[in-house]
């Protein structure tokens, strides 16, 4: 951490002389109870008890180098990492040369964000206008980088690999890499297209995990002032080597067969005090399926070296409706579905019989969230949210969530 904020402050003291700097940040101070099954991969919570937290802090760095020269940096914590505080991260540090061909044409170098759809945009506390976030970007599948498909009927030992489950998007969703973005035709056209080290899943943006690099993009149209539609797609290799994905790296050709593709579309509406959000996102990981045995050994769970394809639908619709009697106050609703595909039995390897039977790769969830915001200041907001997020499963798991928030901005 002292080393990332010493690079925010010699990059500030050495640029002063050629850069307008601006320095802000945002601080995010919750109260919040949850479930008696709460868990941090399945609604942010790392138990049942009341926390007092500092959920979310974000310090920017914002540099104008020249008319068409920019920097931005910002530090920040990871809520994928327990609320640590000790994990501070430099999420965001990028140049961008812009208007290179008019409107048609910018570049940024750097740890940038992901193009793909339209959270990642609005993703900061004082943007969000409910206390949690989307399956996407927090509920963890039965996949993981080292070893593909996690069967969820086998009890995994601690402390194995199986450990490293994936979400659709990695939290926050920055990446290392390259992205160019444009408009046409008086801004009703728009293209954010980015070659970056990892996919969408990687918890490793930060170098690259296999042969290839990833692709994340998006295309927007505006047709008007209250409406835009944009269509999003990614792809890259998201296994990872590990000793126990070598032995079969050879029987599955190379680790690099094994992508995640992930396609989206989005629509914004936005009407005097109305704002609706919609966003429709089917990925797909093709992953091999490694098993772990009772006598601590891996093995090829499939036994004919075939991957599986492992799909899902995930549905979110955010409206927001300002109070226009009271300004500074609005309700936020939230309705977020992720399905799962079935694949054959995963004992089709041992047995013809299961050939014929097929089993959900992962249980379908159902996300649902209100909440009442309110700004006595420009620079402060105040929420209160209630979440439920319901897992096709019996017993039903009780991940519910009540919170409230106090975000600051300052500079």
């Amino acid at each position: 951490m002292k080393r990332y904020l010493l690079v925010l402050v010699l990059a500030s003291i050495t640029s002063t002389a050629t850069a307008q700097l601006h320095l802000w940040g945002i601080i995010d101070f919750e109260a919040r109870k949850g479930g008696k099954d709460s868990g941090l991969e399945k609604n942010g919570l790392p138990n049942e008890y009341p926390q007092l937290t500092l959920q979310q802090m974000h310090l920017f760095l914002d540099a104008d180098i020249s008319s068409a020269i920019s920097f931005t940096a910002k530090l920040a914590n990871n809520p994928a990492k327990a609320l640590d505080f000790k994990s501070l991260e430099l999420q965001l540090a990028y140049v961008t040369f812009s208007r290179i061909i008019g409107d048609a044409l910018s570049v940024s170098l750097g740890r940038i964000m992901t193009p793909f759809g339209t959270f990642s945009k609005r993703q900061l506390p004082s943007e969000n206008p409910l206390i949690g976030q989307p399956l996407f970007f927090s509920y963890a599948q039965n996949v993981s980088p080292l070893t593909g498909y996690i069967n969820p009927q086998i009890a995994y030992p601690s402390g194995n690999q199986y450990d490293s489950r994936l979400t659709t998007i990695y939290t926050c969703g920055y990446y290392t890499g390259v992205s160019a973005s444009g408009y046409f035709l008086n801004n009703v056209l728009e293209y954010d297209v980015a070659l970056m080290n990892a996919p969408l899943s990687s918890a490793t943006g930060d170098y690259n995990i296999d042969k290839g690099l990833a692709f994340h993009g998006r295309a927007a149209f505006h047709p008007a002032i209250w409406g835009t539609i944009g269509i999003s797609y990614a792809t890259g290799s998201y296994m990872q080597s590990s000793p126990n994905s070598q032995e079969y790296e050879q029987e599955y050709t190379s680790l690099s067969n094994f992508d995640q593709s992930t396609y989206g579309v989005d629509l914004l509406l936005s009407y005097l005090y109305f704002e609706i959000n919609a966003e429709y996102i089917m990925n797909r990981f093709d992953a091999p399926y490694i098993l772990y045995t009772p006598a601590n050994q891996y093995d090829n769970g499939y036994g004919n070296g075939l991957s599986r394809t492992l799909d899902s639908y995930e549905y979110l619709i955010d409206a927001k409706f300002e109070a226009p009697f009271f300004p500074g106050l609005y309700l936020a609703l939230r309705y977020n579905i992720l399905t799962f595909n079935n694949i054959i039995d995963p004992r089709a390897g041992y047995s013809s019989y299961y050939n014929t039977i097929t089993v959900p790769w992962d249980r379908n969830v159902v996300r649902s969230a209100i909440g009442i915001g309110y700004k006595p200041d420009r620079s402060v907001l105040i929420k209160l949210g209630y979440e439920r997020t319901a897992v096709d499963t019996q017993p039903a798991p009780d991940l519910t969530v009540w919170g409230c928030a106090v975000v600051v901005t300052f500079q």
